[in-house]
């Protein structure tokens, strides 16, 4: 069984520099195994800006990142309870996190992930 061996903290605001373009928020590569797993606060979303939150995993050292979930967030959405949660991913190649914002003005976007290394 394998054991957390150390773990690599990701803290930090991404702003939005265009709307209606893909945008990296965080990537880690490694070719080790290693677990993701995190948090996206949309606290600072108004009522006609919609952003779309894309998460891949890389499961190939030469291959390229395949998106396992994506999800279309509204100003309603997250008015009450902002924070969205990444649970836990099996990773050895590559982590993305991708946003696209549409609409308003574009914002600051505050996260924390962290990377578990297990050996």
């Amino acid at each position: 069984m394998s054991q957390v061996t150390s773990v690599v903290e990701y803290e930090d605001t991404y702003t939005i520099s265009e709307l209606d373009t893909e945008e990296t928020l965080l990537e880690i590569t490694d070719t080790k195994i290693f677990f993701m797993e995190g948090y996206i606060d949309l606290s600072n979303m108004t009522s006609d800006i919609t952003i779309t939150i894309y998460e891949d995993i890389k499961i190939h050292e030469t291959g390229e990142y395949k998106t396992l979930n994506k999800q279309t967030v509204t100003y309603d959405m997250v008015s009450d309870t902002p924070l969205l949660r990444f649970t836990s991913k099996l990773v050895k190649y590559g982590y993305r996190i991708r946003v696209v914002q549409s609409g308003g003005s574009p914002i600051s976007i505050p996260y924390y992930f962290a990377k578990f290394e297990v050996g």
